[in-house]
């Protein structure tokens, strides 16, 4: 918990401190019927693993950037 505490910070820090060039925060927000979040979950993660397969491949890595994604219930 306080290590995703502590990313979600330097994810509000970034807002004030780095250029749009910099970073990219965005939001979406949807209404979903619950019987559909397994497979959500399930193409988040498919999500995570393709970006990642496909970006940290690169031999030369000149920078490291935190990837955060957030599927949360906005009604509780």
């Amino acid at each position: 918990r306080l290590f995703h505490k502590q990313l979600l910070e330097k994810a509000t820090m970034s807002l004030e401190f780095q250029t749009l060039e910099e970073r990219d925060v965005s939001s979406t927000i949807l209404a979903i019927d619950e019987a559909d979040l397994p497979e959500a979950k399930k193409d988040l993660k498919e999500f995570r693993t393709q970006f990642d397969k496909k970006y940290s491949k690169s031999k030369k890595k000149t920078r490291v950037y935190c990837l955060g994604i957030q599927f949360f219930n906005l009604q509780k």
